[in-house]
């Protein structure tokens, strides 16, 4: 619970400190350290419990982390980012960056049609007896990074959409749509809430009107998506956690 309660805190005094919801000081106090403290109350059968290096690992890289980013604000203090008074829209080369998007979805859609052919399926639409070897088969070594590069895609097409002020709507909007369709078909649930977060994030610095907790509390889009976290993942469904033993 200490861990869970520190994680929260960080992110707070990030929030007061820096006026910004996606400092990452705050993030990472958030991400580092509540999932750490829920993995301790054990709520799965097949968790193990930590060493002595993973807790020498885990504390020490949060120090290090913390250690320079605090040396960095002071040698650099830090500034907003501000698309208005940068020179990214007029340097970026926006046919490049629909091309290597293109491809990148490309490499994206063969990883996943080798995983897809190994499984036997997808996860989304395997029954209860080969949900587990469906979802488990989507994990080949170097193979599934590609698979999950979607996310890139995603964040890469989203970029393109506000800094190229909303033009070739039609290839944005194929980007975007074939790649949730692949993350969701994984059911992936915790790639999906990271293209949520990183097309927040990139909206923030992006955009000259900045989000606010206000203003993401009115925002009901986010809604129905926290609401199927729980939802899309094989260890969801009744009698399948004994069964269910994953890496991470």
């Amino acid at each position: 619970m200490f861990l869970v309660v520190l994680g929260i805190a960080g992110f707070l005094i990030a929030y007061h400190y820096f006026k910004d919801l996606f400092s990452p000081f705050g993030v990472f106090f958030a991400i580092w350290f509540i999932p750490l403290g829920v993995s301790q109350f054990r709520l799965s059968t097949q968790q193990l419990p930590f060493d002595t290096l993973t807790w020498v690992v885990t504390v020490a890289s949060a120090a290090s982390f913390i250690l320079g980013t605090v040396c960095v604000g002071f040698i650099y203090p830090r500034s907003r980012f501000s698309l208005a008074n940068s020179i990214v829209s007029e340097q970026m080369n926006f046919s490049r960056l629909r091309f290597a998007t293109t491809v990148l979805l490309g490499f994206s859609l063969a990883g996943y049609a080798y995983e897809a052919y190994l499984a036997g399926g997808v996860p989304l639409l395997a029954d209860e007896e080969e949900l587990i070897h469906s979802y488990a088969t989507f994990a080949q070594s170097y193979i599934h990074y590609l698979t999950t590069s979607t996310i890139a895609v995603c964040l890469l097409a989203y970029t393109h959409f506000i800094v190229n002020k909303r033009k070739h709507l039609l290839w944005v909007c194929s980007m975007l749509v074939v790649s949730l369709l692949v993350l969701f078909s994984l059911l992936s649930r915790n790639q999906l809430l990271l293209v949520v977060i990183g097309i927040a994030a990139i909206h923030n610095y992006l955009n000259p009107r900045k989000l606010t907790p206000k203003a993401i509390g009115k925002n009901i889009v986010l809604v129905p998506d926290l609401a199927a976290y729980s939802l899309l993942s094989p260890a969801s469904l009744p009698g399948l956690d004994d069964k269910l033993s994953l890496n991470g």
